[in-house]
């Protein structure tokens, strides 16, 4: 009994040092501190799962041409992620004014978690099926997950945003039209690719775009720090 008592403790205290440390930080265009704490996180783990797949790679577990492609496609995905953020900042143009990263940061959260909670329906109704293709219930999944997305930056959108004037209007239609097709690619792209390499460091699409957000946000605001006085 002692024991399940300090357990709840741990994770109640554990849950509220984490709310108040995403309330004490804050990513520039970004009310969420808690994008930093998961990036902090998932990034904080990599070594370790990079050093796993090397060992695989030398005991023979691993194919060496897994490499360069897992290497092409997370370069890709990058560099659409760091367009969909030039695109929200609004930094290539000074007359616009920016987009709330949250529209590029919650929709694939969002998207994965409800996509998960609907893929546990065939589970249950014929989980023979599923367990003769497990390849099949990460490809629904995938699917889901890509249907879900535009409704989400949709919603979000209509949440941050309102009703942008006429002039506005057509200009942020088109940014958010791009995000979209970026975040489906990587997350679609990503889902595919661990699935067909077994490497662990690889992190999923919507991971994925936090790290990289975290960290252009992070290397902007070291930019426009000023200089410390000497």
């Amino acid at each position: 009994m002692s024991v399940m008592i300090a357990g709840i403790a741990s994770f109640i205290g554990a849950s509220a040092m984490m709310i108040w440390l995403a309330d004490m930080v804050c990513l520039p265009n970004s009310r969420d501190g808690v994008w930093l704490l998961l990036a902090i996180l998932r990034l904080g783990a990599l070594p370790g799962e990079f050093i796993i797949s090397i060992e695989l790679t030398r005991f023979g577990a691993v194919s060496g041409t897994d490499w360069p492609i897992t290497g092409i496609a997370i370069a890709l995905a990058v560099a659409m992620i760091v367009v969909a953020n030039k695109l929200l900042s609004g930094r290539d143009d000074e007359a616009r004014s920016a987009i709330s990263l949250a529209v590029l940061l919650w929709p694939p959260f969002l998207a994965n978690t409800v996509a998960g909670y609907l893929i546990t329906v065939p589970v249950i109704l014929a989980p023979e099926l599923l367990s003769d293709a497990p390849w099949l219930l990460n490809a629904t999944a995938l699917t889901l997950t890509a249907i879900l997305i535009p409704f989400f930056v949709y919603a979000y959108s209509r949440l941050l945003l309102g009703q942008p004037d006429v002039a506005r209007r057509s200009e942020t239609r088109s940014i958010l039209l791009v995000v979209t097709g970026i975040q489906v690619l990587v997350c679609v792209g990503i889902g595919l690719l661990k699935q067909a390499v077994p490497f662990s460091f690889i992190p999923g699409g919507g991971m994925l775009i936090v790290c990289v957000t975290v960290l252009l946000a992070l290397g902007h605001s070291l930019r426009k720090a000023p200089p410390v006085a000497r």
